[in-house]
């Protein structure tokens, strides 16, 4: 029976293993670019001027580099796995001597396959931000965001600001997150200088002073189909820039010295969100999408240009007599000449599109409809700046009624008595027996000193009330901040039948719901680190709060403890657990490690309730499964938890035990993530995936003066009886009060203390007889042990581990030994 149960495990773990070399063998590397040229540039692009505190536009790329193509390659153990089936397979054919030429073949089998390997790709380019050759340096960069993904975000991050001799921003720069391996963001000042990133990557030797710029330093692709994303920035150019600030910014483009050619005042007060100008344009074009907003006008007086505010004051009243002013010896005209534009030519709709803040800055549209009359025709304006929903709504009803309102158009002349009236400002007009305020849109002098004016009714309520807005919904953002990778060891028993070698599990967990990928390094001495595995999957796991008790249960049994809690803090809120029936228990539903340092306890947990966004309470517990008993009582401050059967468990093969006790320094890197800011963590395997369980159900009774011992074997393997380690083999040791008195090796699960064995080890009637019994197998030697202590004529007490404390059986309340 022994010899068929041997046959039948090394078959089953040489099938494993070809199957597996099998799959190595027809495996694929990933997909892999042939051109990493950068796209052609463009010429003659507008340079982007930006005002305000929050300007979202698409700038130019100033400069990009080859695309980067990094190789990776995903350790398979090949070479484990082929000398371990291959041994198998060897000993099926020609017993131990087959066995080690198996292994030698298979192992180089295995070195042969290749290795499957994936492919990433990063480019580092310059957008430029803003053009600051009239203009302070920007203040900052706020985000970036690529495709409608916010691939950097400067409120996540603490970055590194030198000022230059203004105390103006000179440069910030910000470390690595999930896209780029670093931001380097230039304000545009005079004092910048060449930056490295971009000098390594394209030879740039230009500091392009007075160009606020950023360099994205190794962008990573993958997420944008290896291409170059259409890229957004969220540029703070000033905080307090007034609309003063930005017209006459706009006016000096043109040559309007603002010191003598600019009048302004009226705007100081107003200050702009944002506001950005990206195409060439003239002066005026570039301030007239401001008006409708901003509710103010533009004229030239006595040769200054000046801005007024709409909703102002009545500047003077012209009496019925100074109308009709005309050259001495014409016929006088009209006192007003009098022109209303028809229905339909006035708009039915007016709209603004903008950008809206509560939109993450992208563009949202508010609109003003007048629904009766003749009028046919609509107006749509598209602004680059930026307003809040009630802001486009109010904008958008004054540029509507503005043009409903204005509709009407007075024509008269003035003495040089009216010589100071100016575009611009509001005059009332007698009409009728009314006076109505119109507001002076053109003057012209001419030689005869006839003054002709133009003016539009206006009606001062188009610009002082407010309009509510619809908010549009907020588009979601994921952070930027790079996930970590959580490596959790363990040292366990096997979680799978295709799991008999001899190396040890680790568990690799993401701290943030978008992580992709990460690998686990390992080092023997704690500097030089070699990849252990590369993978996609991420296990659901966090820490234990507090301590996991002992509960009321010896973990020998499928019985649930009902008593003891299981308070888990999960890594991120998108990781869940949920309650399980007694059938699906048993069908290893559940089934999770709690414990530190490698070495802890499985349970089973049939009931998850959710306390809080990452917290849960595990109860009904199933405790030390898999041989893991004797951990129930052992758990400290400091767990970890780690759902097993599930993604991100993974099985690390070893050939033998050479490396066990060998002290393992880990850590956890993301993709993309610089391996030397991973944290780390220390592991010795010491290969309690090959250790035989202990026996359960020792017992003992006296037949006459005998002792005869019986007890049940455990096996590692969860098909039970299938799989065991062959041969069977069984340490007993015997103590006589405390001391080691006897030792002996058997075959089957019983052993029969004789009478002459006592005599010759010193017992005597009351001595106590501590029984210890070990499961050994020839890879790893003996399991814990099963222990019961027996005194003849008086109760039968039973250990589980240790002598510490002795309980009965089946009552869980220790006897101390005194």
């Amino acid at each position: 029976m022994t010899g068929q149960l041997l046959t039948q495990a090394v078959t089953f773990v040489a099938q494993v293993g070809i199957s597996y070399m099998l799959n190595r063998l027809t495996a694929r590397d990933g997909p892999k670019l042939d051109d990493l040229s950068p796209g052609s540039g463009e010429y003659g692009v507008a340079m982007p001027r930006v005002y305000g505190a929050e300007v979202r536009l698409a700038p130019p790329v100033l400069a990009q580099a080859d695309f980067k193509e990094t190789e990776h390659t995903v350790e398979d153990y090949s070479e484990v796995v082929g000398a371990i089936s291959g041994a198998a397979q060897g000993f099926l054919i020609g017993g131990p001597i087959g066995a080690a030429i198996g292994a030698v073949v298979g192992g180089l089998f295995g070195a042969a396959a290749p290795d499957q390997k994936y492919y990433t790709y990063s480019v580092s380019l310059a957008l430029l931000l803003a053009d600051r050759s009239r203009d302070e340096p920007i203040e900052a960069l706020n985000r970036l965001i690529g495709a409608g993904r916010t691939i950097f975000d400067a409120a996540e991050l603490a970055g590194t600001t030198t000022l230059d001799s203004q105390g103006n921003v000179l440069s910030i720069v910000f470390p690595q997150n999930r896209y780029v391996k670093s931001v380097r963001v230039y304000g545009g000042g005079s004092e910048q200088g060449i930056d490295p990133v971009l000098a390594a990557a394209v030879d740039e030797v230009t500091a392009y002073r007075h160009r606020a710029y950023v360099v994205l330093e190794d962008l990573q692709l993958e997420t944008f189909g290896n291409s170059v994303p259409l890229i957004e920035g969220l540029i703070q150019a000033r905080t307090a820039h007034t609309l003063a600030d930005v017209v006459g910014s706009i006016c000096a483009e043109s040559g309007i010295a603002a010191a003598y050619d600019l009048s302004s005042t009226e705007l100081s007060g107003i200050v702009l969100r944002g506001y950005a100008i990206t195409a060439e344009t003239a002066c005026w074009d570039a301030i007239k999408p401001l008006l409708p907003v901003y509710r103010f006008d533009a004229a030239e007086t006595a040769g200054q240009v000046r801005f007024y505010k709409r909703n102002q004051g009545m500047r003077a009243s012209i009496p019925a007599d100074d109308l009709g002013a005309h050259e001495y010896g014409n016929s006088p005209p009209p006192r007003v000449s009098f022109t209303r534009q028809y229905d339909v030519g006035l708009p039915q709709e007016t709209s603004i599109t903008f950008l809206d803040p509560a939109r993450d800055y992208q563009a949202n549209t508010a609109s003003s409809r007048r629904s009766e009359g003749d009028a046919k025709s609509n107006i749509a304006l598209t602004l680059q700046l930026t307003l809040t929903a009630d802001e486009g709504a109010t904008a958008a009803a004054t540029a509507h009624w503005d043009a409903w309102l204005g509709r009407t158009q007075a024509q008269f002349s003035l003495t040089d008595a009216w010589i100071g009236i100016e575009p611009g400002r509001i005059y009332t007009l007698p009409i009728e027996q009314d006076r109505l305020p119109f507001r002076v849109t053109r003057k012209l002098r001419g030689a005869n000193g006839v003054i002709e004016v133009e003016a539009l009714s206006d009606e001062s309520i188009t610009y002082q009330g407010t309009v509510s807005g619809a908010p549009a919904p907020l588009p979601g953002s994921e952070s930027t901040l790079l996930a970590g990778t959580v490596v959790v060891p363990m040292d366990m028993p096997m979680q799978s039948d295709g799991h008999d070698t001899f190396g040890f599990y680790v568990a690799m967990g993401a701290t943030r719901p978008y992580w992709s990928r990460g690998r686990v390094e390992v080092s023997g001495d704690g500097v030089t680190y070699a990849t252990l595995l590369d993978h996609t999957a991420a296990a659901v796991m966090g820490d234990v709060v507090g301590t996991l008790t002992a509960g009321t249960t010896t973990g020998l049994d499928d019985s649930l403890d009902t008593a003891s809690v299981l308070t888990v803090e999960l890594l991120h809120d998108q990781m869940a657990l949920q309650s399980v029936t007694d059938a699906q228990l048993d069908a290893w539903r559940n089934f999770a490690f709690v414990g530190q340092a490698g070495r802890g306890e499985y349970v089973q947990f049939k009931t998850a309730t959710q306390t809080g966004p990452t917290t849960w309470e595990l109860t009904d517990l199933r405790r030390g499964q898999r041989g893991t008993d004797h951990a129930i009582g052992g758990h400290a401050a400091g767990d970890s938890f780690v759902l097993l059967g599930e993604g991100g468990i993974y099985h690390v093969p070893a050939v033998d035990g050479s490396g066990w006790g060998d002290g393992l320094t880990l850590r956890g890197v993301t993709l993309h993530q610089d391996a030397n800011d991973a944290a780390t963590v220390t592991f010795s395997n010491t290969g309690e995936i090959k250790r035989p369980f202990s026996p359960v159900g020792l017992t003992g009774a006296f037949v006459g003066s005998d002792l005869e011992l019986e007890w049940t074997r455990r096996a590692r393997f969860f098909d039970g009886d299938l799989h065991t380690d062959a041969p069977e083999t069984w340490d007993v040791e015997l103590y006589r009060n405390a001391a080691l008195v006897r030792t002996e090796t058997v075959g089957s699960p019983a052993y029969v203390y004789e009478t002459a064995d006592q005599v010759a080890d010193g017992v005597t009637d009351g001595d106590a007889i501590v029984v210890r019994v070990y499961q050994v197998n020839t890879d790893y030697g003996r399991s814990r042990p099963r222990t019961a202590a027996f005194i003849q004529d008086t109760f039968v007490l039973h250990l589980e581990d240790g002598t510490t404390s002795w309980r009965m059986e089946d009552d869980l309340t220790p006897i101390g030994l005194g």
